[in-house]
């Protein structure tokens, strides 16, 4: 996976913001919630982790469960490429 172009303390802090706003979003069963996170969070990473981003969005509408599960894998995915 290609490290994140931008790792910036205020970058690395705004992807955590979002992604403990995507926690809880999934734990409040806030979907909708859910798909706008995972757009704001696209704007910070390159293919593939955008892509991966833009299908868990999708998965809000049609699969929550799928979402959600996705959700996990993406989290940990940005975790590790910002050292959060």
């Amino acid at each position: 996976m290609t490290p994140l172009p931008s790792t910036t303390r205020s970058t690395r802090n705004e992807i955590g913001r979002l992604c403990l706003a995507g926690d809880h979003a999934c734990a409040a069963g806030d979907l909708a919630a859910l798909r706008e996170i995972a757009h704001e969070l696209a704007d910070f990473t390159p293919e593939p982790l955008h892509c991966e981003l833009a299908r868990l969005a999708a998965a809000c509408a049609a699969d929550p469960a799928r979402a959600i599960a996705t959700w996990d894998e993406v989290k940990a995915c940005l975790y590790r490429e910002v050292g959060a």
